[in-house]
Parts: structure tokens; sequence; C-alpha cells
């Protein structure tokens, strides 16, 4: 199998993995207490007698509490940047460690637009093409989540590699789609019509997978009638076919798409 196919299979296999570390489910055993202003008086004033116990309480503090308050002194993006490179490593694609990835995705998700591209520059400063890959992959991933068409911006300004062009196209669309798949077909017509040179084995092709993927899950009528709207013959048909088939379960559906 060609590598590129590899890389993208990996791709969008690594950004499956992590959907659903995006929320936390909220504690349901906690407890409101309404107290009169008189017992609140009595608390408050028992609090102050205590308070002669705080730097001694303070010296109790965990190692990951110090941590904690020693990494407040530093750029959060930047910190966390670290951290992620810490985890991933330099090794790109020969090393595929899902739990670390886990990781250093659950460090990004609740970057907003600006830390985003704060955290993709600081990437991009790296001279090592396959270091970077996996975190770009990752932030990419999660600006597509956020502000898809601006990464989409991001990605045509920035990203020149062409394997690294590949596999971030397919992390953005990957997530585009889970959230919006109508907006990313008319992303992929729009760029077809205006531009319709495309690799054989790259470039948009590539998002087809996840974009048709997307509809099928939405409305498998729905993608099949979008197949019809684009020319998706040869490397781009199996990309768009691949990508309905994925989404089916059941038996029937499969016979419907045949």
């Amino acid at each position: 199998m060609d590598t590129k196919l590899i890389i993208t299979a990996l791709s969008s296999a690594t950004l499956a993995f992590f959907v659903g570390y995006n929320s936390r489910s909220v504690p349901s055993d906690i407890s409101i207490e309404v107290r009169s202003p008189g017992k609140l008086t009595a608390e408050v004033d028992s609090q102050k007698k205590g308070s002669a116990n705080y730097s001694g309480k303070r010296k109790a503090l965990s190692r990951s509490g110090q941590r904690s308050v020693s990494r407040k002194a530093r750029s959060p993006v930047s910190q966390v940047m670290a951290d992620m490179h810490s985890l991933l490593g330099d090794s790109g694609m020969m090393s595929m460690d899902f739990a670390a990835f886990a990781e250093a995705y659950n460090l990004i998700k609740n970057l907003n637009e600006d830390e985003l591209i704060e955290a993709l520059t600081l990437v991009q400063q790296n001279p090592n093409t396959q270091a970077k890959m996996f975190p770009m992959m990752l932030l990419l991933g999660r600006y597509g989540e956020v502000q898809p068409r601006n990464a989409m911006t991001y990605y045509e300004e920035n990203i020149k590699n062409r394997q690294m062009k590949m596999m971030s196209l397919n992390s953005i669309v990957s997530s585009w789609a889970k959230n919006d798949p109508q907006g990313a077909f008319e992303w992929y017509k729009q760029k077809e019509e205006s531009d319709p040179s495309t690799t054989r084995q790259g470039g948009r092709a590539t998002s087809l997978n996840a974009n048709f993927q997307g509809l099928a899950k939405e409305n498998l009528d729905d993608a099949l009638t979008k197949l019809s709207e684009i020319k998706v013959d040869g490397w781009k048909g199996q990309m768009a076919a691949s990508g309905i088939t994925s989404s089916l379960r059941d038996k029937e559906d499969f016979l419907y798409f045949f």
C-alpha cells in the first residue's frame, strides 16, 4: 500500500480515537445548603480564627499542586506545547502511542482560536518535519472543530510539505464533517470548481473519505445524491465510496448502497 495511504488512514483513525474527549460529565451529587444570616456570620468568625493555620496547610501541597502553581508563571500555550512535545517526542510516524495522543489532545481541547494559532506558530518553528506532523494534525483537527473555514485558510497559507498537507487537510475535514458535513461538502465543491487540479493520490481527494462519511451518517440518500454533484471517478470515487461504506452498519444499508 502507498505510504501516503497509510498516513491518511492513521490520521483518520487517530482523530476518531479522540472523539469523546471534548466533554466531561458534571458530578450529580453536588448539594447546596441555604444558610441563615446568623449561621453564616458564625461560620465567618470561625474561619477567621482558623486563618492562622493557612500557612501550615500550604506547606502540605502535593507535588502536582506545586507544579500547578509554577505553571501559572509561564505562558499557558508555550507550556501546553512543551507538555505535548514531552508526550509525543520527535519520532513522528515511527511511534504510534495512542495513550500519548489522547493525553496530547486533552492538553489542547480547550484552547480557543487565538491560542490555537499561537500553538500552531510554535509548532511551525520546529525544523524537524516528522516531529511536528502529529502536533500539527491534532491542532488543526481541533481548529476544525472551532472555526473550520479559518482552519482551512491557515492550512492553505501555511502548510507546504506535501505529506503534511494531506494529513492536515484530512484532520480538518474529519472534524468539520462530524459537526457540519454540508459545509465541508460545499467547501470541496467550491474548491473543485475554482481549482480542479489535484494530485491523483493526494490533495483534496483524500478529504472526500471523511466528508462522505459525515454526509452518510447524517443522511444516506443525500450522500448518494451528492455523488452525482461532483466528479468522483478513479481515486476520488474510491475515497467517496469508502467514506460512505464506513458509515454503514446494517446489511440493508449496504445492499441499498450497492
